[in-house]
């Protein structure tokens, strides 16, 4: 990443971080990402290409920028939690960001397929995001499963029920239920008989 994400940002930059993530919220809205260009990005945004450049490698790196900003909003490794509560932290927060925005993510998703680059970029950071929680608590509350089997499991889980929840496929379920799925999922408790492999 271009841009050093551990310094403060002052308010100018605040201000064209800000320019450059609504403009590129906005495109998204109307076409896939892989069709939106740096020069659509600078117009929407109402900078020069030479601020884009001073602030980004490419439109990848712009995005990359933005899963940080969400990273950092639901990282619970940064705080002290009980081990039994950091999941549901990190829940909730996630959950309330993507509230916070389902009209706009509804949109996106429109125009931006799952198996896409957006969503596939999005799945990245998350799992980033998970295993930084899950580093977080004792060895002694993990399952005894691989950390990055265990990523990988909660990643895609979160993926599945978010996905059901905010893209307009199923119903609009409140936070308690959409918990209530992942939860089940994760534990394995779907009250379904599977027969076993022969």
């Amino acid at each position: 990443m271009k841009f050093n994400m551990n310094e403060p940002l002052s308010r100018s930059a605040k201000r064209v971080l800000s320019a450059f993530f609504g403009a590129l919220s906005v495109l998204l809205g109307e076409k896939p990402f892989e069709e939106i260009s740096v020069s659509e990005i600078c117009e929407k945004a109402g900078y020069p290409r030479a601020t884009f450049y001073n602030y980004f490698l490419d439109k990848y790196d712009l995005l990359n920028m933005i899963w940080v900003f969400v990273e950092r909003t639901i990282n619970v490794g940064e705080e002290s939690y009980s081990d039994a509560k950091s999941p549901d932290v990190y829940f909730d927060r996630l959950y309330d960001i993507l509230a916070s925005g389902e009209e706009e993510i509804r949109r996106v998703l429109v125009h931006n397929r799952r198996d896409g680059y957006l969503v596939a970029s999005l799945g990245i950071y998350l799992r980033k995001s998970v295993r930084n929680m899950l580093l977080s608590m004792s060895a002694d509350s993990l399952s005894p499963l691989p950390i990055d089997m265990l990523t990988d499991h909660l990643t895609n889980t979160l993926m599945l029920v978010f996905g059901y929840r905010f893209d307009g496929r199923g119903e609009k379920i409140s936070k308690e239920k959409t918990k209530e799925y992942l939860f089940r999922l994760i534990s394995g408790n779907l009250n379904i008989t599977i027969p076993r492999w022969e």
